[in-house]
């Protein structure tokens, strides 16, 4: 796994803004407040320039140990995946019923697992 670390652009969109760990960091500074890390749940810090980073740039604010071994990207995927295949079987289940509305029966094609197949994907990708 590829990780790019760099500061922040004010064009940047997205991505992760790691927040120290209290056992690194025990007594942070003034402006800091406490915080839980989103996908470990350990005990973090943020401050108003990590907060509007998020509302701003909708980065993602994590552990630093979450952001560094990749946790966050495998949690996102699985629930890429399981979006993806929720919204697959909705369309599919749609274009049952117009099957069944137009020609009377649902008609099973290997055409249509195909195309299925791509739109899988696509829809995939659109989640990540």
């Amino acid at each position: 796994m590829n990780i790019k670390i760099e500061p922040r652009k004010p064009t940047d969109r997205g991505g992760y803004i790691c927040m120290p760990l209290k056992k690194n960091v025990p007594e942070g500074h003034a402006d800091w407040k406490p915080a839980k890390c989103p996908v470990c749940g350990r005990e973090c810090w943020t401050d108003p320039a990590r907060e509007f980073l998020v509302r701003t740039q909708g980065a993602f604010p994590l552990c630093t140990e979450c952001a560094l071994n990749g946790k966050a990207r495998q949690e996102k995927e699985c629930k890429a995946f399981l979006n993806a295949c929720v919204k697959y079987v909705l369309i599919s289940v749609l274009w049952m019923v117009l099957e069944r509305i137009i020609y009377g029966k649902v008609q099973p094609r290997i055409v249509d697992d195909i195309i299925g197949l791509i739109l899988f994907w696509y829809i995939f990708k659109s989640e990540l």
